[in-house]
């Protein structure tokens, strides 16, 4: 019998977010027959840590705030200790500290979520340094590649394209009819949402100016912001200044976003930057067609085939987001094309079994 290999998933924390899904689910669905997963948080557990199968390992090592010399040394112990063959890295702070404490003893495969363009020189110049003890990067979309060849100067040889996955099945049986329900929300009246975290890099203030536009041209679709985080005292408080509350509700965080996805007539990202954003894969799943603004890796998600598409691409602009939205709403007949193709598309390319396949691939390359 082959002995397995153990593999080390590495990040900060297992706080909502895209990339955090994705470490739990490579860790939970990896083949047990060749590996033996472990999964360590850098930082502290974080709120999607219960997600993580019993038969995972998770390790934590209460990283301090700033420079913490003390955890080059417990990296070092842990590694000793569950001897992976193989340890890939997500994010800024697992993909930095992971690979200066080993400084190539064990391979790291690196990922990268997203266009990192708010890196400094200086985080430019620590990532160029560290490519020497990489075995492979992995990016999540053709842009994110380009990003970190061309402008941080990474050799295009060490960087692999791995699309984001999903769990089709769970986005594409969700239960709209209860979300209404408990919302209050009339059968007939048009839903656009979106899911993810309130900061920066999201603009839901760009949301929130598209919704106002959006009232001045006299829609009624009600608009759903699913999702917490820092920015959410700023846009309550602009909401409720450009008297939109009839328009717009935060949900905050949920539990049922599939059940959301599928009571949804548009789902839409404002975003400034994308890596290859999970939530519109899921809102594809759930047969809802979208408006997403063309940054980063955005485009890598929209289901297409020839001259069809799951949804549109537009400018990072209010004006472009509305007039997107309003597309759809007036087009019924689109509408209703694009959420088939969508989940039929999604089905077929974004799955999670091919993202965990590949993954288990490079890994099983380089070690």
């Amino acid at each position: 019998m082959v002995a397995k290999k153990k593999v080390l998933f590495a990040i900060g924390s297992l706080t909502m977010g895209g990339a955090e899904r994705l470490v739990i689910e490579l860790a939970n669905r990896f083949d047990r027959t060749a590996w033996e997963p472990h999964v360590v948080c850098l930082m502290f557990k974080g709120e999607q840590a219960n997600l993580l199968s019993d038969r995972v390992p998770l390790h934590l090592l209460n990283k301090k705030p700033g420079f913490d010399y003390g955890l080059l040394k417990r990296i070092q112990q842990l590694v000793a200790d569950i001897q992976p063959a193989v340890i890939n890295t997500h994010l800024w702070t697992a993909n930095t500290w992971m690979r200066a404490a080993l400084r190539g003893r064990v391979p790291v495969v690196v990922t990268e979520h997203n266009r990192d363009e708010w890196k400094s020189w200086h985080h430019k110049m620590i990532d160029r340094y560290l490519a020497r003890s990489t075995a492979k990067m992995i990016t999540v979309s053709n842009d994110s590649g380009r990003f970190y060849h061309e402008q941080v100067g990474i050799p295009s040889g060490l960087i692999e394209v791995i699309y984001n996955g999903i769990d089709v099945d769970n986005y594409a049986t969700g239960q709209s009819a209860q979300v209404r329900e408990e919302l209050g929300i009339e059968p007939d009246r048009l839903l656009i949402g979106m899911v993810g975290r309130l900061v920066p890099q999201k603009n839901h203030m760009r949301f929130l100016e598209s919704v106002e536009i959006m009232k001045q041209r006299g829609s009624n679709a009600l608009c759903l912001i699913v999702g917490d985080g820092p920015e959410r005292p700023k846009l309550e408080a602009a909401a409720a200044e450009k008297d939109l509350m009839e328009h717009v509700r935060f949900l905050g965080s949920r539990a049922d976003v599939p059940d959301i996805l599928q009571a949804l007539d548009i789902f839409t990202l404002s975003s400034d930057r994308e890596g290859h954003p999970l939530t519109a894969l899921e809102a594809q799943a759930a047969g809802v067609p979208v408006v997403l603004t063309d940054v980063g890796g955005s485009a890598d998600a929209l289901s297409r085939e020839g001259d069809k598409t799951g949804g549109i691409l537009v400018p990072p602009d209010a004006q472009a987001l509305a007039d997107g939205w309003l597309q759809l709403i007036n087009d019924d007949q689109k509408r209703a094309q694009m959420s088939q193709f969508a989940a039929d598309h999604t089905r077929k390319h974004f799955g999670l079994a091919r993202m965990v396949q590949d993954y288990e691939s490079l890994l099983a390359s380089v070690s």
